[in-house]
């Protein structure tokens, strides 16, 4: 299952960059998730939500993408790529998938390599650790609010 949104923001990359950098700006209203490969972090979604996030790719400029999910619900892959048009830069966000392997730190995937949650038992999966037979769940984000508070940032410069 893939989600992909877009908008177009009337400023240079590098100016798209700096805000969708800044999560507080438009995606969380808490947390720290430092954006470096292999980074961990715990986030506080606008409707208060908790997701643990790990980092996977940054390019800097072009691409972002994380492992994230929240309680009892299977990780999803977030990719942000921007990308220089002549009305601006479009941001793209691509949510998919689920992870098969263990990837968010958090105290139900056991998937933390590194940080305050340790290892645990229920490292097979990068769901939470359930009875067989369980359902898991695959949550994805609403992104159209998220990208229109991007889209209103009003320190964004015109390209």
């Amino acid at each position: 299952m893939d989600v992909t949104r877009e908008i177009t923001l009337p400023v240079d990359p590098e100016s798209a960059w700096d805000a969708v950098c800044d999560l507080e700006r438009w995606l969380t209203d808490d947390g720290s998730l430092e954006l470096e490969p292999g980074a961990e972090g715990e986030l506080t979604l606008r409707d208060g939500e908790t997701r643990w996030a790990t980092v996977q790719d940054v390019r800097a400029g072009e691409h972002l993408s994380f492992w994230w999910h929240a309680p009892d619900a299977l990780a999803t892959l977030v990719e942000v790529d921007l990308v220089a048009v002549p009305e601006g830069t479009r941001i793209v966000v691509v949510e998919s998938g689920y992870a098969g392997m263990p990837i968010c730190g958090s105290p139900w995937s056991g998937g933390a390599s590194r940080g305050p949650r340790a290892r645990s038992g229920a490292a097979a999966t990068a769901s939470p650790s359930l009875a067989i037979g369980h359902a898991h769940v695959l949550t994805t984000l609403d992104w159209e609010p998220a990208l229109e508070r991007l889209r209103r940032t009003n320190d964004l410069v015109a390209a």
